[in-house]
Protein backbone atom coordinates (compact mmCIF):
# COMPACT_ATOMS: atom_id res chain seq x y z
CA UNK A 1 0.00 0.00 0.00
CA UNK A 2 1.79 3.46 -0.89
CA UNK A 3 -0.81 5.36 1.27
CA UNK A 4 -4.76 5.19 3.25
CA UNK A 5 -7.10 7.33 2.24
CA UNK A 6 -10.52 8.18 4.05
CA UNK A 7 -13.29 9.94 2.23
CA UNK A 8 -16.34 11.56 4.13
CA UNK A 9 -19.09 11.62 1.46
CA UNK A 10 -21.87 14.06 2.77
CA UNK A 11 -25.20 14.32 1.26
CA UNK A 12 -26.18 18.01 1.01
CA UNK A 13 -29.67 19.67 1.01
CA UNK A 14 -29.82 20.97 -2.61
CA UNK A 15 -28.52 24.18 -3.17
CA UNK A 16 -26.23 24.31 0.05
CA UNK A 17 -22.85 22.79 -0.94
CA UNK A 18 -21.33 25.68 -0.72
CA UNK A 19 -21.85 26.46 2.80
CA UNK A 20 -20.40 22.98 3.29
CA UNK A 21 -17.36 23.71 1.35
CA UNK A 22 -16.58 27.31 3.01
CA UNK A 23 -15.75 25.21 6.33
CA UNK A 24 -13.03 23.85 4.60
CA UNK A 25 -11.25 26.82 3.15
CA UNK A 26 -8.63 27.49 6.03
CA UNK A 27 -6.18 25.25 7.28
CA UNK A 28 -7.03 23.19 10.33
CA UNK A 29 -4.73 21.29 12.58
CA UNK A 30 -5.38 18.15 11.21
CA UNK A 31 -2.92 19.60 8.47
CA UNK A 32 0.04 19.32 10.85
CA UNK A 33 -0.50 15.82 12.06
CA UNK A 34 2.07 13.10 11.31
CA UNK A 35 1.25 11.14 8.23
CA UNK A 36 -0.98 13.70 6.79
CA UNK A 37 0.02 14.35 3.27
CA UNK A 38 -3.20 16.29 1.70
CA UNK A 39 -6.84 17.24 1.61
CA UNK A 40 -9.29 17.37 -1.26
CA UNK A 41 -12.73 18.67 -0.65
CA UNK A 42 -14.72 17.58 -3.92
CA UNK A 43 -18.30 18.29 -5.35
CA UNK A 44 -19.94 16.07 -7.19
CA UNK A 45 -21.70 17.89 -10.25
CA UNK A 46 -24.61 16.89 -12.12
CA UNK A 47 -26.94 15.54 -9.32
CA UNK A 48 -30.60 16.28 -8.31
CA UNK A 49 -32.65 16.05 -5.23
CA UNK A 50 -29.66 16.89 -3.28
CA UNK A 51 -25.69 18.01 -3.44
CA UNK A 52 -22.63 15.86 -2.52
CA UNK A 53 -19.49 16.81 -0.99
CA UNK A 54 -16.64 14.71 -0.33
CA UNK A 55 -13.80 15.45 1.98
CA UNK A 56 -10.46 13.01 0.80
CA UNK A 57 -8.18 13.02 3.22
CA UNK A 58 -4.80 11.38 2.22
CA UNK A 59 -2.73 10.25 4.80
CA UNK A 60 1.09 8.29 4.63
CA UNK A 61 -1.04 5.24 6.99
CA UNK A 62 -3.70 3.84 8.87
CA UNK A 63 -2.36 4.77 11.79
CA UNK A 64 -1.68 8.25 11.41
CA UNK A 65 -5.53 9.04 10.21
CA UNK A 66 -6.45 7.09 13.36
CA UNK A 67 -4.45 9.03 15.72
CA UNK A 68 -5.64 12.07 14.85
CA UNK A 69 -9.05 10.32 14.69
CA UNK A 70 -8.44 9.98 18.33
CA UNK A 71 -6.90 13.00 19.21
CA UNK A 72 -8.42 16.17 21.06
CA UNK A 73 -7.93 18.18 17.92
CA UNK A 74 -10.82 15.93 15.69
CA UNK A 75 -13.03 16.22 18.76
CA UNK A 76 -12.61 20.01 18.72
CA UNK A 77 -12.89 20.29 14.58
CA UNK A 78 -16.41 18.23 14.94
CA UNK A 79 -17.47 19.77 18.14
CA UNK A 80 -19.44 23.38 16.65
CA UNK A 81 -21.17 20.93 14.61
CA UNK A 82 -22.57 18.87 17.58
CA UNK A 83 -23.72 22.17 19.35
CA UNK A 84 -25.24 23.68 16.07
CA UNK A 85 -27.45 20.37 16.54
CA UNK A 86 -27.57 20.63 19.70
CA UNK A 87 -29.17 24.25 19.26
CA UNK A 88 -31.29 22.84 16.47
CA UNK A 89 -29.70 24.94 13.85
CA UNK A 90 -30.60 24.37 10.22
CA UNK A 91 -27.80 21.89 9.23
CA UNK A 92 -27.31 21.73 5.43
CA UNK A 93 -26.10 17.74 5.94
CA UNK A 94 -28.74 15.38 5.39
CA UNK A 95 -26.48 12.01 5.97
CA UNK A 96 -22.66 11.20 5.87
CA UNK A 97 -20.50 8.48 6.15
CA UNK A 98 -17.03 7.75 5.73
CA UNK A 99 -15.04 5.38 3.00
CA UNK A 100 -11.77 4.11 3.88
CA UNK A 101 -9.34 2.90 0.56
CA UNK A 102 -5.69 1.58 0.38
CA UNK A 103 -4.01 3.60 -2.48
CA UNK A 104 -1.40 1.15 -4.36
CA UNK A 105 -0.56 3.02 -7.11
CA UNK A 106 -0.22 7.23 -7.79
CA UNK A 107 1.30 8.51 -11.04
CA UNK A 108 2.43 11.94 -10.44
CA UNK A 109 2.94 14.69 -13.52
CA UNK A 110 6.43 15.20 -15.88
CA UNK A 111 7.36 18.39 -14.36
CA UNK A 112 9.13 20.32 -17.44
CA UNK A 113 11.47 21.82 -14.77
CA UNK A 114 14.12 20.16 -12.52
CA UNK A 115 11.29 20.27 -9.77
CA UNK A 116 13.33 22.19 -6.97
CA UNK A 117 11.15 24.56 -6.20
CA UNK A 118 8.18 21.37 -5.89
CA UNK A 119 11.21 19.42 -3.78
CA UNK A 120 11.72 22.26 -1.26
CA UNK A 121 7.96 22.97 -0.72
CA UNK A 122 7.31 19.31 0.27
CA UNK A 123 10.57 18.87 2.42
CA UNK A 124 9.47 22.43 4.15
CA UNK A 125 5.73 20.81 4.98
CA UNK A 126 7.43 17.46 6.16
CA UNK A 127 10.10 19.73 8.69
CA UNK A 128 7.26 21.52 10.01
CA UNK A 129 4.75 18.85 11.05
CA UNK A 130 6.26 17.60 14.27
CA UNK A 131 6.90 21.24 15.49
CA UNK A 132 3.26 21.99 14.94
CA UNK A 133 2.41 18.44 15.83
CA UNK A 134 4.16 19.45 19.32
CA UNK A 135 2.58 22.72 19.69
CA UNK A 136 -0.29 21.41 19.57
CA UNK A 137 0.33 19.00 22.36
CA UNK A 138 1.19 21.87 24.61
CA UNK A 139 -2.00 23.65 24.30
CA UNK A 140 -3.32 20.33 25.14
CA UNK A 141 -1.61 19.65 28.04
CA UNK A 142 -1.89 23.47 29.38
CA UNK A 143 -5.79 23.24 28.87
CA UNK A 144 -5.82 20.28 31.11
CA UNK A 145 -3.83 21.54 33.65
CA UNK A 146 -4.69 23.23 36.95
CA UNK A 147 -3.34 26.56 35.80
CA UNK A 148 -5.18 29.37 36.18
CA UNK A 149 -6.15 31.72 33.12
CA UNK A 150 -4.00 34.32 34.77
CA UNK A 151 -0.79 32.15 34.44
CA UNK A 152 -1.83 30.77 31.62
CA UNK A 153 -1.51 33.98 29.46
CA UNK A 154 1.47 34.86 30.71
CA UNK A 155 3.25 31.93 29.66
Amino acid sequence: MKCFKAVNKMKIKEGRAQEVIERFKKSKSIHTFDGFLFMEVIEKINTSEFDEVEICTTWSDKSSFDAWQNSTSFVKAHKPIEERDKRGEDNPILESGVDFYAVHIQHEPEYSGDGREERLHRMLMEASKPVLNRLDQLEENLLKSDLSYNKLSSI
